[in-house]
C-alpha cells in the first residue's frame, strides 16, 4: 500500500520529469561534442560496405528488438575519400533515425552505388543526386542510401529536417540529421531526402570517390 501511495506522489513524477530533461540535455551535449571534435584521423580511402557492417554491429540488437529487417543493396563502387569515423557516424545517425521512424517494425534498406550508374535513370533520381553535389556532379562520387518503411514526413517537417535543434521527438536533440548535413558538407558532398507520407523516407548521402575525376 505504501509503494502505491508513493507512486501517486506528484513529487515522484516531478523527479521523473527532471531525470528525463537531464537525459535530453546530456544527449545535446554529446551531439555538440561530436560536432566540435577536431578532424580526427584525417581523410583517406574508405570502403563503403565496411562502413555499413560497422554500423550494423553497433545497432543490430536495437534493430532486432524493434522487429526491423535489414535489406542490403550494395553495388560495386570505388572507395570514398573521407574521414572513416565521421562518415560512419553520419550513416549511424541515418540508421537510428530510420529505426525510430518504424515504430511497429519494418524494413531498413542500406544501399550504395557509384553516382555514374544511371543508364536506367528513368525517374531522374541519379541526376537529382549528382546535381545536388557542390561541384554539380563533375567529379565521381559514391551514393549511400538509407530507406525506411515508416510513416513518412509531411512537407513542413521535410523542409526542416537538417535544421539544428529541430526534432519531432520529445527525447530527440535535433542534432543527429544536422550532424549528417555538416559531415556531408565537410567532405564536399551532399545529403538529400525524399519522403512520402504513408510510404516511408529515404536519405541519400553522396560523397566524393577516391581519385575524384569521372
Amino acid at each position: 500500500m505504501q509503494s502505491r501511495v508513493q507512486d501517486l506522489d506528484p513529487r515522484n513524477r516531478l523527479i521523473e520529469k527532471v531525470i528525463e530533461e537531464i537525459d535530453r540535455l546530456n544527449g545535446i551535449v554529446r551531439d555538440l561534442l561530436r560536432f566540435s571534435k577536431p578532424g580526427g584521423t584525417g581523410k583517406g580511402p574508405v570502403v563503403p560496405a565496411e562502413l555499413y557492417e560497422r554500423v550494423l554491429l553497433l545497432c543490430r540488437k536495437d534493430l532486432e528488438s524493434r522487429k526491423i529487417w535489414v535489406r542490403r543493396e550494395l553495388a560495386r563502387c570505388p572507395a570514398v575519400f573521407g574521414d572513416a569515423a565521421a562518415v560512419q557516424q553520419a550513416l549511424l545517425n541515418l540508421v537510428i533515425n530510420a529505426a525510430q521512424a518504424m515504430r511497429g517494425g519494418g524494413t531498413l534498406t542500406l544501399g550504395v552505388a557509384p553516382s555514374d550508374r544511371g543508364a536506367d535513370d528513368v525517374d531522374g533520381l541519379w541526376r537529382w543526386i549528382r546535381d545536388g553535389m557542390p561541384d554539380s556532379g563533375s567529379a565521381r562520387s559514391v551514393v549511400f542510401w538509407v530507406r525506411d518503411t515508416g510513416e513518412g514526413m509531411p512537407p513542413d517537417v521535410l523542409a526542416q529536417v537538417f535544421h539544428p535543434f529541430f526534432t519531432t521527438r520529445r527525447e530527440g536533440t535535433g542534432l543527429g540529421l544536422y550532424l549528417v548535413h555538416r559531415i556531408a558538407e565537410d567532405h564536399g558532398g551532399v545529403v538529400l531526402v525524399d519522403s512520402q507520407e504513408g510510404r516511408g523516407t529515404v536519405f541519400y548521402l553522396a560523397l566524393p570517390a577516391e581519385g575524384g575525376g569521372a
